[in-house]
């Protein structure tokens, strides 16, 4: 039978806020890009800066998914056997 233990909890619930963290900002670099392409913004000169603020954020963000993932993946991965030390 599979038993939760409350540290495990908490730690599955500090992989969820960090991949939360994660998806926020990939959708800050959502909205960013978004903002570099409105007329506005062209004409103020900042697209570049949207642009370049999209890039930094998606790439945050997906490192923040993979390390959550990463790590769940670790959090859940069978114990090995321990060696045999006797004939």
């Amino acid at each position: 039978m599979f038993t939760l233990k409350i540290a495990t909890v908490a730690r599955i619930f500090g992989l969820v806020i960090l991949s939360g963290f994660g998806v926020a900002c990939l959708g800050f670099a959502a909205a960013a890009y978004t903002k570099s392409t409105s007329p506005l913004a062209a004409q103020s000169g900042h697209s570049h800066d949207y642009i370049v603020l999209a890039i930094m954020t998606a790439f945050i963000g997906t490192f923040l998914l993979s390390i959550a993932v990463w790590l769940l993946k670790g959090l859940f991965r069978p114990k090995a056997p321990a060696p045999v030390t006797h004939f």
